[in-house]
């Protein structure tokens, strides 16, 4: 009866190590030692739609692993494009991150900030100071976090009477 016991208590405890809502039933990790490490972007969609002044924007970016397919509207004028694209994400365990952006033409590195949003156990909220398609400062939500996946997400909403937009973003990294 003792060992039933202690079996329940510990799957339950290992149950409690689940953070992200995708993440692993078990990782002997803790959710830092898996983030801090190098990123490279495997798939993303992209929706940002707002109103401002009586003028309508949408910007609209898929990528697929090797291009991105952006879509832009501003009123009823769209333009539509297709390059080649790459992100690597390199989160340190100090506090610093960074990340590399190739479009086919340009190649840039930006480094910058990051920290957990919420710093009790959970970490399930990542800020990534000025990361690209992200809503202004606004933090991602960690999805899953293995040692070999990272899925971000982001629903934003500005609903202010002259200004008026949505965003929503899914980024899946696998490590490099």
């Amino acid at each position: 009866m003792k060992l039933l016991i202690l079996a329940a208590v510990c799957v339950g405890s290992l149950a409690a190590c689940k953070k992200g809502k995708d993440d692993p039933f078990l990782s002997l990790k803790s959710r830092d030692k898996r983030l801090q490490q190098e990123w490279v972007l495997k798939k993303m969609t992209f929706l940002d739609q707002n109103e401002s002044n009586g003028h309508l924007q949408r910007d609209e970016a898929i990528f697929d692993g090797s291009t991105i397919h952006s879509i832009s509207t501003w009123d009823s004028t769209t333009t539509e494009s297709t390059d080649p694209f790459e992100m690597t994400l390199t989160i340190k365990k100090n506090g610093d991150y960074s990340y590399h952006i190739s479009d086919g033409i340009n190649s840039e590195t930006y480094n910058l900030l990051w920290h957990w949003v919420d710093t009790d156990k959970k970490k399930t909220r990542l800020q990534l100071f000025d990361f690209p398609y992200s809503y202004l400062y606004e933090p991602l939500t960690v999805d899953r976090l293995s040692s070999k996946e990272l899925i971000l997400s982001g629903d934003f909403v500005n609903d202010q009477p002259l200004f008026k937009a949505t965003v929503n973003v899914k980024m899946e990294f696998e490590r490099k």
